[in-house]
């Protein structure tokens, strides 16, 4: 039953390249972050990967904001991966206030990906 519940919800596969030593530490920091379900250090390329959950689109869009900004500065490639339940990928980012969006996409690979699941 934990499962239905979980898989309804909107949720988002967050893919981090983190910068040189600073894998662990990108993990354990997104693990305090609200909405984020799991945050785990993969022993390779890429270096961390998050499942960020919420009960509605747009606070999913909030939570992958405020986590990804909490980390920012040490990572250099980030890539989005909205799980579809039965909807558009393009919900993510469409739910985001102009500014916020700005922020998000201000990584040229980040914003082609956003723009490719759209």
């Amino acid at each position: 039953m934990r499962y239905e519940s979980w898989h309804m919800s909107p949720r988002v596969y967050v893919i981090l390249d983190a910068t040189a030593g600073k894998a662990g530490w990108v993990a354990q920091t997104l693990r305090r972050q609200p909405g984020v379900l799991l945050a785990d250090e993969i022993e390779e390329l890429p270096h961390v990967v998050v499942v960020l959950e919420a009960p509605s689109r747009q606070k999913l869009a909030e939570s992958t904001i405020k986590a990804l900004s909490s980390v920012e500065s040490a990572t250099d490639d980030v890539q989005l991966l909205p799980a579809k339940n039965g909807r558009s990928g393009a919900v993510l980012t469409s739910s985001l206030p102009q500014h916020v969006s700005n922020e998000v996409t201000s990584k040229g690979h980040l914003k082609a990906h956003i723009q490719r699941i759209g």
